[in-house]
């Protein structure tokens, strides 16, 4: 699969190592020897996949992931983790901070290094949307917000977040959520309301569920226009 990999290891035969395995699967590689570095790259080349090796490194994996994910230029790319080992509950952080994947111990297992690269090129390539840390993937109905996977969302409520997302940063009236979604005319008020057909009060509980689930209520605005979705930091 084709894709653009920055590199980003302050330990040169280790960036050296891993850059050259990765360009021997065709991938186009680039590599930075330092976090300023490796986040100007990661503007100027547009790439699709972050490898940040911590192995043998004095850099601050955390800080790195914090500060692509809440920079809008770089937010919607993912960040694969490299490390020797899980020290001080690195993996957890790291992964709170905005990683999409980490793995322990690369050279024992290069082969898995490689499938966990083409995942995540795969989800990058991909239709998807990308709001921030949060990336919506179409095709199969996934929901990730800073690497985590959010798996309990029923398929009305992905189709309202995706369309929240597809029109961000404008607000979508809820008018305009129920025809596209539930489709028909007006929707019927409450008095004249009968059998199983939808009205607008359907929407606010699909908001209010968006909001419970993903716990994204300082970041999904009600507005008197409708509902707005911001990028989430």
């Amino acid at each position: 699969m084709p894709g653009k990999i920055l590199v980003i290891d302050d330990n040169p035969p280790s960036l050296k190592l891993i850059s050259e395995g990765l360009k021997h699967e065709k991938y186009e590689v680039f590599t930075a020897h330092s976090e300023s570095t490796g986040i100007s790259m990661s503007r100027k080349n547009h790439v699709d996949l972050i490898v940040l090796s911590l192995v043998n490194s004095d850099m601050d994996g955390p800080e790195i992931c914090a500060r692509l994910k809440k920079d809008p230029e770089t937010a919607g790319i993912f960040i694969l983790v490299l490390c020797l080992s899980d020290r001080a509950g690195q993996q957890l952080i790291c992964r709170k901070a905005g990683a999409d994947d980490y793995m322990i111990d690369v050279d024992a297992d290069v082969d898995l290094f490689l499938v966990r690269c083409e995942g995540l090129l795969r989800r990058s390539h991909g239709p998807v949307i990308k709001r921030g840390v949060m990336t919506l993937i179409s095709e199969s109905r996934e929901v990730w917000i800073a690497g985590v996977r959010f798996a309990n969302l029923t398929q009305r409520e992905f189709d309202v977040l995706h369309l929240l997302a597809k029109r961000s940063p404008r607000a979508v009236s809820g008018m305009t959520i129920y025809k596209t979604l539930w489709g028909g005319g007006e929707p019927p008020s409450r008095e004249t309301l009968k059998g199983p057909r939808p009205d607008l009060r359907t929407v606010d509980v699909h908001i209010a569920r968006l909001r419970e689930k993903l716990l994204i209520k300082e970041w999904l605005k009600t507005k008197a226009r409708g509902y707005r979705l911001l990028d989430v930091t």
